[in-house]
């Protein structure tokens, strides 16, 4: 892999200050009961860390993970650390989410 890049890919609002990360074929199926009910009972992620794992109905995890930005409201940019593979096509490694705004006027 070569030609590593941080490049931003968009923003995020955030008006719950938390994040979710899910596949949306999740969004309309019968997981979105599941998916609302760990949302709403589960809402205070201080107590178990800044994130938490989603499960299934069945109770296996995968379903997705929600996040605390750490900073409330507010929009936040997301990078994609990308590189080029063995093929010379742009892949994402990962994706961040800069939450560090940190209340600094606009």
């Amino acid at each position: 892999m070569r030609d590593h890049k941080l490049m931003p890919i968009g923003t995020v609002g955030v008006d719950t200050g938390r994040l979710l990360i899910i596949d949306p074929a999740h969004l309309d199926s019968d997981e979105t009961q599941t998916l609302l009910r760990q949302l709403t009972s589960e809402a205070g992620l201080d107590a178990g860390g800044p994130a938490r794992q989603l499960h299934f109905s069945h109770g296996h995890a995968g379903l997705g993970v929600v996040l605390t930005s750490g900073w409330g409201d507010g929009t936040y940019t997301v990078m994609a650390d990308t590189c080029l593979d063995e093929h010379g096509f742009t892949i994402i490694q990962a994706i961040r989410i800069q939450f560090t705004d940190m209340g600094e006027s606009s």
